[in-house]
């Protein structure tokens, strides 16, 4: 029973032997005519840019590749890489239309010689295309990092200030800005820089496959450093007769401004809107907006101040004083034909209604007189500060000198 199965064996490795031995004879010495097919072969587009006489552009990010279908002997047909075909498709001359699917023939330029493309009569490509745009927007800064502590960083100029975006009208209605990054880290100096732009949707993401014109720009961030200055209050008109103006102050008496190079040593003050006095009618706060001179940027203020307005309203006031007698000689006696001054003043009420006895003086001075029997003599009036005389009576009075 054995024998019997060995030799079964030794017939079934016997003919795969023969099996074997026939495939290479066939394979190698007589080596017969396949068909094999060939993928995704690269398709090189050519005259690409007739394309723009129809306004229209290729779809970003399309492959065209086709399929061939080789015939050749087994060796020439073995292993054949891609890259010895070139597969062309002209643009120039077809007639294109935004969004239809044109088909376009597909040319082998080159190939092995003992191979065959079988369906080289077949070969087309669809081309989809979209309408070729542009548009012009500004550059804008994308600033990082921080001037040194002090220093202020003026907007960034550019030179030049527009981009012209041009490509598929899909994409370029997407760009929403272009954007310049500059880093000013810090800076206590002014920063230039040649910056290549990116262009961003509304989300600040980049829009790839786009032309930008120009790709880069100059950029320049004057940087200067922060000073403080008096802020001063305009005023303007007059108050009316019944008040006096006491004091005008400012929440802030000074501010920090940083000032660019043309204005940096013209400007040591900043000022307010003239205040109207003739629309004031007692004390109050009232908020003016201060006059930003060019080239002047504002750090901590927005642009306006408190103003605190004292004032005082005036009144008069009937007072009777008597007459002082200065510098008699101990000599001499006098006397007078009046001896009080009927005085109407006027000042602020506050003053006025604190006025205490002997704060008005009214006063002779009989320095150098001698005997005399009759003389007329000014009467001088002293005042507090804030009071002035209306009217006086009498304003002299009639006085006569005998010895002692």
């Amino acid at each position: 029973m054995d024998k019997k199965r060995t030799r079964q064996y030794a017939i079934r490795l016997g003919c795969l032997f023969a099996s074997f031995t026939l495939w290479l004879y066939i394979y190698n010495v007589v080596n017969p005519i396949k068909e094999t097919k060939l993928r995704e072969v690269v398709v090189e587009l050519k005259n690409t840019e007739a394309l723009a006489q129809f306004k229209l552009t290729l779809i970003p990010n399309e492959k065209y590749n086709l399929n061939l279908t080789l015939t050749g002997s087994a060796d020439d047909l073995q292993n054949i890489p891609r890259d010895k075909f070139k597969l062309v498709a002209d643009l120039e001359g077809f007639g294109f239309k935004k969004g239809d699917v044109n088909r376009i023939p597909v040319k082998i330029i080159q190939k092995p010689d003992n191979v065959q493309v079988s369906n080289s009569d077949m070969l087309y490509i669809n081309i989809r295309t979209d309408e070729l745009i542009e548009k012009s927007l500004p550059v804008k800064p994308e600033m990082t990092g921080k001037v040194k502590v002090g220093y202020f960083a003026f907007p960034t100029t550019f030179n030049p200030t527009e981009v012209l975006v041009t490509g598929p009208a899909k994409l370029v209605n997407k760009v929403t800005s272009t954007l310049a990054t500059i880093s000013i880290a810090s800076a206590n100096l002014n920063v230039e820089s040649t910056i290549t732009l990116k262009a961003v949707d509304e989300n600040g993401t980049e829009v790839k496959d786009i032309v930008l014109n120009p790709k880069e720009v100059k950029a320049t961030t004057v940087v200067k450093k922060i000073k403080s200055i008096p802020v001063i209050v305009k005023t303007k008109g007059a108050l009316g007769k019944s008040y006096i103006l006491k004091s005008i102050v400012p929440s802030e008496e000074n501010i920090e401004i940083a000032v660019d190079e043309k204005n940096e040593n013209s400007i040591t003050s900043i000022e307010t809107v003239p205040l109207a006095l003739d629309t004031l009618a007692g004390s109050s706060e009232k908020q003016l907006n201060l006059v930003v001179p060019d080239g002047v940027k504002l750090i901590s203020n927005k642009g306006s101040v408190g103003v605190k307005i004292t004032m005082a309203k005036i009144i008069t006031k009937n007072v009777a004083i008597d007459i002082k007698i200065k510098n008699l000689s101990d000599t001499l006696s006098v006397t007078l034909d009046k001896t009080k001054v009927n005085l109407v003043v006027s000042g602020d009420e506050g003053i006025l209604n604190g006025i205490k006895d002997g704060d008005i003086e009214c006063s002779i001075d009989l320095n150098t007189l001698a005997e005399v029997a009759s003389l007329v003599v000014p009467v001088t009036i002293k005042l507090p500060a804030g009071v002035t005389v209306v009217s006086q009576a009498p304003q002299t009075v009639t006085v006569a000198i005998i010895k002692k």
